[in-house]
C-alpha cells in the first residue's frame, strides 16, 4: 500500500511538472500589442495616528473606498477611508484573557462583525465579531501536509498584501511558499483552500519546471524573492498566480481544480536561473538585485485587465548601503484573456511592492513617505493609448 501511494504521488508530480514544461517549450511575443499604457495621478496620503505605524506587511483592500491594515505593536486592524485620506474605524483585538489572540499573519475582513485571523504558528483561523470576541476556531494544523499524508504537496502559508488571505464561495484561500517535507518526496506547491463547510483542506499551485529539482528548491531559490508566490482573485472562480521565476502566469479555476498557462513576461529576456548548491547568502542577496523577479499581480474589475508587476536588475549597488540597492519597477499589462496588451516601466524607488491594490480611481503602489504620520501610495491610471 505504501508504495502504491509513492508512486501515485510521483506520478501526480510528474504530471503537474509536464504541464508546465509543455507551456514554456513555446515562441513568444515579448512585446506583445501596446494598447494601453499608465499615467501618474496624484500620490494617495493616508493620515496615521501616533499609535500607527507605516510598516506594515498585510493590507486589505475591503471596497473601493476602505482600506484595512495590520498594525502588529497595538493588535489591531486599522480601517482607512480612501478619499478621505483617514481612518475611520479601528477593531482592538485582545493581547491577553479567554479572546487573547496573538502571532496574527493576517486577515480577511468579511464583515463588520465577522474578521477571520490566521495564525501562522498555530495554523489556525479565528474568527472573530465586531469587539473582538473570538466566535469561532478553526484548527488546519492537524490538516496540512507532510502530518496529513493524504496529500501529496506541502505548502507553508505566508500572508502578504500581494498573497492576501480572500474567501470564494466557501473556500478561504491562504497562499504562501512550500512547506516542509520536500526532501521526504512530497511536492512543494503554494496554496491552500479550506472549505469551511466540510473542514478540509485542498492544496494547489505547485512550482513550475523552471524551478528545477523541487527536492533543492530551499538551496536554490531564495525564500521572498522567488519562492513565496502572489496572485490575484478575479470574478471566475479563478486564482491567477505570479511565480516570481516564471515568464508564465498560471490560471487556476478553483470551482473545476484545473490549470491554464499563458505567457506574461517582460519584453526583454529574463534569464532568471538558480542559485548552486552551497551558495552563500551574499550569492542569495545578488541572485535577487541582478536578475528579474515577477513580484504581485492584481486584477482591475473596473477595466478588466490585470496587472503584473516585475522588479528589473540592478548591479550598481553596494551590498552594506540599502538605499543602494532600490530597483526599477515595470508593470505588464494583460487583457482578459491574459493576453499582453502594455508594458510601463517606472525609475528607481523604494516601492514597497507587496502593498499594492487597485481601485475604480487606478493602481496603488506603496512607497515610503518622510513623515511617520502619512502613509503613502503612487497613483497609476491606466490610458488605452490612441491609435
Amino acid at each position: 500500500m505504501k508504495r502504491i501511494e509513492k508512486m501515485t504521488k510521483v506520478l501526480m508530480g510528474l504530471s503537474f511538472l509536464f504541464f508546465y514544461a509543455c507551456s514554456g517549450d513555446k515562441a513568444h511575443d515579448r512585446v506583445g500589442e501596446k494598447l494601453y499604457t499608465f499615467d501618474f495621478g496624484e500620490d494617495k496620503m493616508i493620515f496615521l495616528d501616533s499609535m500607527t505605524t507605516q510598516e506594515s506587511n498585510y493590507i486589505q483592500l475591503i471596497d473601493d473606498d476602505r482600506l484595512a491594515i495590520y498594525n502588529k505593536p497595538e493588535n489591531t486592524i486599522c480601517i482607512f477611508s480612501i478619499n478621505e485620506g483617514k481612518e475611520i474605524e479601528k477593531k482592538r483585538l485582545y493581547k491577553e484573557g479567554p479572546n487573547a489572540v496573538l502571532g496574527i499573519q493576517g486577515f480577511y475582513y468579511q464583515s463588520k462583525d465577522s474578521v477571520w485571523l490566521y495564525r501562522s504558528w498555530e495554523q489556525e483561523f479565528v474568527l472573530v465579531n465586531e469587539f473582538g470576541e473570538i466566535i469561532e476556531k478553526k484548527i488546519l494544523a492537524d490538516k496540512l501536509p507532510p502530518l496529513d499524508k493524504q496529500v501529496p504537496y506541502s505548502v507553508s502559508p505566508l500572508p502578504l498584501g500581494d498573497l492576501p488571505i480572500s474567501k470564494n464561495g466557501n473556500m478561504l484561500i491562504l497562499q504562501g511558499m512550500n512547506g516542509p517535507g520536500v526532501e521526504d518526496g512530497l511536492q512543494p506547491a503554494t496554496t491552500i483552500l479550506y472549505d469551511l463547510n466540510s473542514d478540509k483542506v485542498r492544496v494547489a499551485n505547485p512550482y513550475p519546471a523552471i524551478y528545477g529539482d523541487m527536492d533543492k528548491i530551499n538551496e536554490r531559490w531564495g525564500t521572498f524573492s522567488y519562492r513565496v508566490t502572489p496572485y490575484t482573485l478575479n470574478d471566475k472562480n479563478e486564482m491567477i498566480v505570479s511565480f516570481p521565476a516564471s515568464d508564465d502566469i498560471s490560471v487556476y479555476n478553483i470551482k473545476d481544480d484545473s490549470y491554464q498557462n499563458f505567457f506574461a513576461g517582460y519584453s526583454s529576456e529574463t534569464d532568471i536561473t538558480s542559485l548552486s548548491l552551497g551558495s552563500s547568502q551574499t550569492d542569495l542577496h545578488r541572485q535577487y538585485l541582478e536578475q528579474y523577479q515577477y513580484a504581485g499581480i492584481l486584477y482591475d474589475k473596473y477595466h478588466d485587465l490585470y496587472y503584473r508587476l516585475v522588479m528589473l536588475p540592478t548591479f550598481d549597488y553596494d551590498l552594506h548601503i540599502p538605499n543602494t540597492q532600490n530597483k526599477e519597477l515595470a508593470i505588464i499589462i494583460l487583457n482578459s484573456s491574459f493576453k499582453k496588451v502594455g508594458e510601463y516601466k517606472l525609475g528607481k524607488a523604494g516601492y514597497k511592492y507587496r502593498n499594492v491594490f487597485v481601485t475604480k480611481a487606478g493602481l496603488y503602489i506603496n512607497v515610503p513617505s518622510d513623515d511617520d504620520d502619512y502613509l503613502k501610495f503612487i497613483t497609476l491610471k491606466v490610458r488605452k493609448n490612441e491609435n
